[in-house]
């Protein structure tokens, strides 16, 4: 097999992309490849170094940049190379040369087109998104690599028309090099002045916002004295942007530990580095603009030194690091969720132990072999190469525990057991129970809940709200009727004060709900079809338009079906049915789509817990429903409401199979307004409330053994403001905090069983949400 490669970044210049191009190229000529690379030269000449460093051809052309600049030479060079020789595969490494690649390279040879997740945010700028769609790139016999998930995902909500069939992920990998004996970690310890006792902290990486170094600096400040005091924090990078620097530096000298700034270090004595500490924690930023993490190779190199990762919940570090087996996965903007993490991995040597020993399994799975193996095709008779390693693992399992280690949960549970896990990190924590938000966080979930402009007057109630919730959803205020009910004009005065609370508590929020046959005015439902169509049009585009940017996800769609109305499919019937029947559903999320891509299109539904006939109709329609949009490429998730009414049969097994069936389509799914009706109960209020408690507990169970399952909402959190008491006269109890806000059996119930769903013995690999 001949292959051409094509890279704008590369050795001597370090980073991931050079990396990226260097590994590939190496593997590939070890699986006995052909390969001839194009890098720049960074005006020098390296020729003999590249004859004793690589086993493969370097071709270097005149630049030194990760850019777009001198395309007319970037054409030539891809023009100059497949003219000379044929080859089977040209590969384009990076962005700068995905248009001269598309441009010149032969249409019968098969080409490669790698997006980094920087490529994304560099090609949707207008202007490039123009040339990719007047040029027609990534057309015919072509295939696009993303670095992750994220990254995929990424491409594939900029660039719709573009088939997503096209995109596969291919995770990065970690070379031999980083699994090489390191030296004694004492003495690595003792060069740098610290002590064998010390608790070391390592953050790698170029010194910029996207980083994190703040929220990790900001985390340490909020640190108890006792860990406090002999902690130590060592940040490993260049420092290329020199005001981000200098405010790293100062927040360093005021967080109360001592912090060392090694700028960049060889690879040889970074691998020594890995080996002398005992976290490494990068956990990046999410609100620049899109520039996040990709991937996250460090995590990678940093554990096959068996070096537990702290990450944040952003971009592709999710899937570089897996939650409770080789690291933990933490809100990137949390500095308490950071202190806390960093506060159980001090107190528990034998947990840090075990996600140490899953680490260095994760990356032995995860080889540049493997990666090479997969992005070019080669043949499975290279297996054996391809996994020096481990014992053979399946790439889609569930990584194999440690024989020394225990699940996260485990762990917890029984230090907690014992009376061992009491770390506090904050005097100012408004509660001293356990937030909701972190412990599902620790099994990869966002738990959030609904909230109206009550949370904005009832201090107490929003300051509850802050402390349990990850997400929140708008519960009225945004629906058509609560922004229309006196006329077309819309009034978005309490919608904005949501949107305001949410941010100022840097909470993500969703929006509820754009499109739905219920509850909407007299006014629009007594207008003709054509008008109501151009009205579903228009309000889409004004909500989402007047908050583009700051929504994290839409229920574009509310409540599509109610066999009850009748209608083919089992639609629910209302002025957007009628006007266009099941194709409402269609071009509202279409229209979503173009109004701000960056928001994750969301179809809410109700009923599919029961399992009687009601849940048996509606789970077999939405699924095809489902299947319709995910094949559109219109849909992101799907949100199963989940309001439990005991009065009628349940089976949460079933439940459970019908959300592995949708996870088949790509898409997630959040839990979005659960509840559990008591109504149907009797006997003293304690009584009744140990039923709706484990109502809770089975249901959660249920739910965390599904990976596609990324967030869990309760419609509203108190029973003073559950929409049932509008029916019950108060006397509703029917969420995991009562009238007083005081925590009810349920919430000890969701609790003990999200730490309970650690020791699960299925693999689940959930991919926490940002």
């Amino acid at each position: 097999m001949r292959l051409l490669l094509f890279t704008s970044e590369f050795y001597p210049l370090r980073g991931g992309i050079g990396t990226y191009a260097a590994e590939l190229a190496r593997g590939a000529t070890e699986l006995g490849g052909d390969v001839t690379l194009y890098a720049p030269s960074y005006h020098q000449d390296l020729a003999d170094d590249d004859l004793k460093c690589f086993p493969f051809r370097v071709i270097r052309y005149a630049g030194h940049r990760h850019t777009m600049k001198n395309l007319p030479q970037k054409l030539q060079i891809v023009r100059r190379a497949v003219r000379s020789e044929t080859f089977d595969i040209i590969h384009a490494m990076d962005w700068p040369f995905f248009l001269p690649v598309h441009l010149m390279a032969p249409s019968k040879v098969h080409k490669l087109f790698t997006v980094h997740g920087s490529d994304v945010n560099e090609m949707r700028a207008p202007v490039k998104a123009t040339i990719i769609s007047l040029v027609r790139l990534f057309s015919g016999k072509s295939e696009i690599l993303a670095n992750s998930n994220f990254t995929r995902s990424l491409f594939n909500q900029h660039f719709p028309d573009i088939p997503p069939h096209k995109v596969k992920t291919e995770w990065l990998g970690v070379s031999d090099f980083w699994f090489q004996p390191a030296a004694n970690r004492s003495e690595t310890r003792f060069k740098l002045g610290v002590a064998d006792d010390a608790y070391v902290i390592l953050t790698v990486g170029r010194l910029t916002p996207r980083k994190g170094h703040l929220s990790v600096i900001e985390a340490l400040s909020r640190l108890p004295e006792r860990i406090k005091e002999h902690t130590i924090y060592i940040i490993v990078g260049p420092h290329y942007d020199g005001e981000y620097t200098s405010k790293v530096k100062v927040a360093a000298a005021a967080s109360g530990c001592k912090t060392l700034f090694l700028n960049e270090l060889s690879d040889d004595v970074l691998r020594d580095l890995y080996k002398a500490c005992d976290v490494f924690c990068l956990t990046g930023h999410t609100k620049l603009n899109g520039l996040v993490e990709g991937f996250g190779l460090v995590y990678l190199e940093a554990g096959a030194q068996g070096l537990p990762s702290i990450a944040g919940n952003v971009g592709g570090m999710p899937e570089a690091v897996e939650h409770g087996k080789s690291g933990l996965v933490v809100n990137s903007n949390d500095a308490d969720s950071i202190a806390q993490s960093l506060c159980e991995l001090h107190d528990l040597p034998r947990f840090r132990q075990a996600l140490a020993d899953g680490a260095l399994e994760r990356a032995k799975i995860l080889t540049w072999r493997r990666c090479v193996a997969a992005s070019y095709g080669f043949s499975s008779h290279h297996a054996k190469w391809l996994q020096p390693h481990s014992s053979p693992i399946s790439l889609t399992s569930d990584i194999t525990q440690p024989q020394n280690g225990l699940a996260r949960r485990s762990v917890l549970g029984a230090f907690a057991s014992v009376g061992l896990l009491k770390t506090k990190i904050l005097a100012a924590t408004p509660t001293t129970i356990l937030p909701l938000k972190q412990a599902a966080a620790r099994v990869g979930l966002l738990f959030g809940c609904a909230f109206d402009k009550i949370a904005i007057s009832d201090a107490a109630y929003g300051a509850l709200i802050k402390t349990h919730a990850a997400i929140l959803t708008t519960d009225y205020h945004m629906k058509f009727k609560a922004l229309r009910r006196n006329g077309p004009e819309a009034d978005f005065t309490i919608a904005d004060s949501l949107i305001t609370f949410a941010d100022a508590a840097s909470i993500p929020i969703r929006g509820h709900n754009l499109i739905w046959n219920e509850g909407n005015p007299d006014w629009l439902i007594k207008l003709p079809a054509n008008e109501r169509i151009e009205w579903l049009e228009r309000h889409i585009k004004e909500v989402m338009g007047r908050y583009r940017g700051r929504i994290h996800s839409w229920d574009v769609v509310n409540e599509p079906f109610w066999p009850g109305h009748k209608k083919p499919g089992g639609f629910r019937d209302g002025p957007w049915y009628s006007a266009l029947g099941p194709e409402y559903i269609i071009k509202a999320f279409q229209i979503a789509r173009r109004t701000d891509p960056s928001a994750k299109l969301v179809l809410n539904e109700a009923w599919v817990e029961r399992s009687d006939d009601l849940g048996l109709v509606v789970r077999e329609e939405l699924f095809k429903l489902l299947q319709d949009l995910s094949v559109r490429g219109l849909i992101d998730a799907v949100g199963l409401e989940c309001h439990i009414r005991p009065h009628y049969t349940r089976n949460f097994d079933i439940l459970a199979q019908f959300i592995a069936k949708v996870s088949t389509l790509g898409i997630d799914v959040y839990i979005t307004e659960l509840d559990v009706d008591d109504s149907i109960f009797s006997g003293s209020m304690s009584e009744i409330d140990d039923k709706v408690a484990e109502i809770y507990g089975d249901f959660v169970r249920a739910i965390t053994k599904a990976p596609a399952v990324k967030i869990l909402e309760t419609w509203q959190l108190a029973d003073r403001y559950s929409f049932y008491q509008d029916q019950r006269k108060g006397t509703a109890r029917p969420l995991p905090f009562d009238t007083s806000l005081a925590p009810k059996p349920a919430y000890h119930t969701i609790i003990s069983a999200l730490i309970d769903a650690g020791s699960q013995p299925v693999g689940v690999v959930r991919t926490p949400q940002h």
